[in-house]
């Protein structure tokens, strides 16, 4: 049984596998210790002839599945997780890279502790410039959840760095049945919040180990108003899991909080960065639903004086107008 498996959803990634593929066989932990699960996603460009020739190459660690139908990131990852072996499971990005030493570190500390999860810093790539992604959990030292004080700890900082810069027990996932939402975007939005849900050992190592390049015609880049409602209906599901799985009424204060962020703060922020402007549709949908759910959001202490005020948006009538000049508001409030 190999230590780890990589899972690579790709979908018109050619231009950038060759660098992925050389940060991962040339990983110092070994190539024999891998084996990397390529999905190609019904691409448009010569993506699966690519993967094909590293498959030929690396016949012991490279796995190509072709997928007929372009079916998006959370099917592709299931479907790798089906043919994964591996003790861990690591999720990448066709069009980044990773430190060659990034497997080594992670699965070092993991398999002497008997971690859940191990974890690393993201450096993001954005023309020409390199920024650190903050990370809001402990670091250099084994964490044990043994408490609901620990969980809420990963429920509202558990997400720093995503999916891409962890590897993650296989047995656990399989066990808790945590599986991507398919035929979506954002789906890794909703996977890692609810995966969080069941780490209870896990140890972040204070460097950087994955690279996140940005991309002018990736998905958050681009003005898709269905990408955006995918986002928005991703937060929606992540509350009936929480429901459905127990969660709900004990973190409470926690998942009111981080709902709000994601799915009305940071989702409005987003639109307009991207858009320049906020759809009416858009802000009025999103106020019903935060109305309906969480009703007295604006009075979580668990959130910053500034998003309570920013809530306030969810209970009145703003015009467009309005509703930019306070977004510019909280913007620039956040830079200082």
């Amino acid at each position: 049984m190999k230590k780890i498996s990589v899972i690579i959803p790709c979908y018109n990634a050619a231009p950038y596998l060759p660098n992925l593929m050389d940060s991962l066989i040339g990983q110092t932990v070994g190539k024999d210790a891998m084996e990397i699960i390529c999905v190609n996603d019904a691409s448009a460009d010569n993506t699966y002839e690519v993967l094909l020739s590293f498959e030929q190459a690396y016949p012991e660690s490279v796995m190509v599945i072709n997928l007929p139908e372009n079916m998006r990131q959370g099917t592709a990852r299931n479907i790798a997780l089906g043919y994964a072996s591996g003790t861990y499971v690591a999720f990448i990005d066709a069009d980044d890279y990773i430190e060659k030493d990034m497997f080594e570190k992670l699965l070092g500390v993991a398999e002497k502790e008997n971690l859940d999860m191990a974890g690393g810093i993201v450096l993001h790539h954005e023309n020409g410039r390199e920024v650190r992604m903050p990370n809001h959990l402990k670091t250099g030292q084994v964490v044990e959840v043994k408490g609901p004080r620990d969980r809420m700890d990963l429920i509202l900082h558990g997400n720093c760095g995503g999916i891409v810069s962890k590897i993650y027990k296989r047995e656990l996932l399989l066990a808790n049945s945590l599986l991507f939402p398919e035929r979506t975007y954002y789906e890794d939005n909703y996977w890692l919040p609810i995966t969080n849900l069941y780490i209870n050992r896990y140890y972040i190592v204070d460097e950087v180990v994955y690279h996140y390049v940005d991309r002018p015609a990736s998905t958050v880049n681009k003005r898709n108003e269905q990408a955006m409602q995918d986002r928005l209906n991703m937060e929606v599901q992540k509350l009936h899991a929480y429901i459905q799985r127990g969660f709900f009424k004990e973190y409470y204060p926690g998942i009111e909080a981080v709902f709000s962020r994601s799915y009305y703060i940071d989702t409005l922020l987003s639109i307009y960065a991207l858009w320049g402007e906020v759809p009416m549709h858009f802000y009025e949908a999103m106020k019903k639903e935060m109305c309906s759910l969480f009703p007295r959001c604006r009075e979580n202490n668990i959130l910053l004086e500034k998003d309570q005020e920013f809530l306030e948006t969810a209970f009145q009538e703003l015009t467009q107008k309005q509703l930019h000049e306070k977004i510019l508001s909280y913007a620039a409030d956040s830079k200082r």
